[in-house]
């Protein structure tokens, strides 16, 4: 089962860590994949790293510089405001809106000292959450929004799905971690909090038990590193159940079939959280 596919970094242009931009030499015609993506009824994600703004190399270089007033023929880089409606909302509107993407990974990692927030006062995070998370209301619109973002700080909760961040290493001190974290999450509301979901190519025991822990987690995301690991793109994490010995795959298999079966019960208890502020 799959209900939503999500793209890391290097779904975009490789001339910075930050892109709004497809990677033409991964997507030449962007628009039919996110057309076969939503063929299958999949909603698409994909990674964003907002800190560096818009680079004179992206597709919306030129609108967003109109948008904010900037002269798109100085070549400097449409800076991120998180504090500026006027740029949050121009950079959903030019930047993002047109390449079709249901919604946003927000990975920011500079903490509250970048972005227009010093001093460690406000974590963008939480702007961004909020901004994205509320984008169709704005728009009028009565779908609702989703997103996927590191933790923004206490009150993130409103703003589901949370990503833990990236597993150090393929261990079993790093696995026993996820579920601390989880019940710590929960503590302050965040029940909604996702993990890397991985298994290492050595120790199948291992990614047996990720794969059950994350079958009954609030939120079951699966992450291959890909690209985005350096060295480890090739076969490091090991996320091709079907590729495991019977014996391993089976246990994996039915946990994530338990999964889905367990679907109607875990939104309805989201929803009880969201309307009724159920325990």
């Amino acid at each position: 089962p799959l209900d939503v596919l999500v793209l890391d970094v290097n779904w975009h242009t490789k001339n910075d860590w930050t892109g709004f931009s497809f990677d033409r030499e991964l997507y030449p015609t962007p628009q039919q994949t996110v057309g076969y993506v939503h063929a299958k009824n999949l909603m698409l994600a994909a990674n964003l790293h907002d800190a560096d703004g818009i680079g004179y190399w992206e597709d919306s270089y030129n609108a967003m510089c109109s948008a904010t007033g900037l002269n798109p023929t100085s070549g400097v880089a449409v800076p991120f405001e998180p504090l500026s409606g006027q740029h949050m909302h121009a950079l959903e509107d030019l930047a993002l809106k047109p390449l079709g993407i249901d919604t946003w990974w927000t990975d920011w990692q500079q903490g509250g000292y970048a972005g227009m927030c010093t001093n460690d006062d406000m974590n963008p995070t939480f702007i961004t959450n909020h901004v994205r998370m509320t984008d169709s209301i704005r728009r009028g619109q009565t779908v609702r929004d989703s997103i996927l973002a590191r933790w923004g700080g206490s009150g993130s909760h409103r703003y589901p799905v949370g990503f833990s961040g990236d597993v150090s290493e393929l261990s079993w001190e790093c696995f026993a971690f996820q579920p601390y974290y989880s019940i710590t999450a929960a503590n302050v509301a965040y029940g909604t909090i996702s993990h890397d979901l991985v298994g290492p190519a050595d120790d199948h025991e291992l990614h047996v038990r990720w794969m059950q822990f994350g079958a009954y987690s609030g939120i079951m995301r699966i992450h291959d590193r890909g690209m985005s690991a350096g060295s480890c793109w090739d076969d490091c994490p090991n996320v091709y159940i079907w590729r495991l010995p019977t014996d391993y795959f089976n246990p994996i298999r039915n946990a994530m079939i338990a999964r889905e079966a367990l679907l109607p019960y875990i939104y309805t208890e989201n929803r009880n959280a969201h309307v009724d502020h159920h325990d």
